[in-house]
């Protein structure tokens, strides 16, 4: 493995003066629980658990969705975020720190229930005011037909408080206000740790201002902002309780009943779900020629619309000991693009009046197909554009027209509430 050097020390560091001109401080509180961030995956450091290339890295990010459409080229883009932010060949123009001012307590989330010794069925939600839905990948796991776990749950911080601390020197008044619009909108729209566009680690700062737009570009080709749209909920007192509900809209579009699939038709379990009206399931049992009896698929056409809502997803088949598919995975089509980080964000964000609004948030992010033909896995078979899109007005499972639209529209009538473009 080969080491690489960097020639010039780290910059010593001085704490932001008064001077609103070259600094800012931002007294941070994440108001959701924190996972991950630390160096073990999915877990939080108890002693450090915000770090601060953590945090120039999110506000890297949001920089790059507010300004990103002002240029003609990607590699001119990398150029200006170098000079302002760093690499690892020059020192930034803006220097940043983190001061913790309160660690926060670190709490159990899930338990697996044992019995006579062994580990049985699937494991519970200790913080019944969390929305499973978006902590599922901090359950852990058991070992493929064992009774102990290849992965331990993972602990949820909570109470955390930080203060960020940035000065710069060297750049323009409309170069700073790309930099607090950053700030700005990486805390009402983003958080720290893992699965923040779930509404984990989401934050809440005064001082950082109420996210308003107006460092957008006029035009959306490459920037995530512009042109994206959101729907508020309710305001409500709790982050929590906004989270709760924001996350909660996402699972009923994705998988509730009747919306996502149809009621159940065992009279003995009256809450348990019938068959998905999405029409990747049926698809891939086309694919591989195998069905449970019971589940003999329907005629509608093949599809894989929820694709476009980010990737890998795992398609897992209860009935796959009565003749339904294995676990089937469909992602990227290559080492450098399994992955697509979805466009839609489901938190709470903080209102001009001081409470909490759960908020369905869709960024104008690259498509699925844009990836190339996509991957399902173990039937030889590629998920082309065709399968992927659905063009405005067409009827698709659920939904019909394009279905990041068809996401605010869900929230919207549910919601009772309007879209509002950023």
């Amino acid at each position: 493995m080969s080491v690489r050097l960097v020639k010039d020390p780290a910059p010593a560091w001085s704490p932001p003066g008064a001077d609103p001109d070259t600094s800012a401080n931002y007294e941070i509180k994440v108001v959701t629980p924190l996972f991950g961030g630390g160096a073990a995956p999915k877990e939080c450091d108890p002693a450090y658990p915000i770090g601060p290339a953590a945090v120039r890295g999110h506000l890297r990010f949001w920089w790059r969705a507010l300004v990103a459409g002002r240029y003609s080229s990607s590699s001119k883009l990398a150029e200006d975020e170098a000079d302002l932010w760093g690499s690892d060949q020059k020192k930034g123009q803006v220097a940043l720190s983190v001061r913790l001012v309160q660690a926060g307590k670190q709490v159990d989330v899930f338990s697996w229930p044992i019995k006579d010794g062994k580990m049985v069925g699937f494991p519970s939600l200790l913080q019944s005011a969390w929305p499973r839905y978006a902590l599922f990948p901090f359950q852990g796991a058991k070992e493929a037909g064992q009774n102990t776990l290849k992965e331990q749950p993972s602990k949820a911080t909570v109470g955390v408080q930080f203060e960020l601390g940035l000065r710069w020197s060297g750049i323009n008044a409309a170069t700073v206000a790309d930099v607090r619009g950053a700030v700005a909108a990486w805390v009402a729209y983003g958080g720290v740790g893992a699965r923040t566009r779930r509404g984990c680690g989401s934050l809440d700062c005064a001082k950082a201002g109420a996210f308003d737009g107006g460092a957008l570009p006029d035009h959306v080709e490459t920037t995530l902002l512009a042109g994206a749209e959101r729907v508020l909920g309710k305001p409500m007192g709790d982050p929590v309780a906004a989270w709760n509900v924001a996350v909660g809209l996402y699972q009923d579009f994705r998988q509730g009943v009747p919306f996502a699939r149809n009621p159940g038709s065992d009279p003995s379990a009256p809450g348990k779900p019938g068959r998905s009206k999405w029409p990747e399931p049926d698809t891939i049992r086309r694919a591989v020629h195998q069905w449970c009896p019971k589940h003999t698929p329907s005629a509608r056409p093949d599809g894989f619309p929820r694709a476009d809502l980010g990737l890998p997803i795992v398609f897992q088949f209860k009935d796959k000991n009565a003749g339904d598919p294995n676990q089937t995975c469909l992602q990227g089509p290559d080492s450098g693009h399994l992955r697509m980080a979805s466009p839609v964000i489901t938190k709470a964000v903080r209102t001009a009046g001081g409470q909490w609004a759960p908020m369905v948030l869709v960024l104008t992010a690259p498509h699925a197909w844009d990836l190339g033909d996509l991957e399902l896995g173990g039937t030889h078979r590629s998920v082309t554009k065709g399968e992927i899109e659905i063009p405005p007005g067409a009827k698709v499972g659920p939904i019909s027209g394009p279905i990041r639209e068809a996401v605010l529209g869900h929230a919207a009538a549910k919601w009772t509430a309007k879209k509002e473009a950023l």
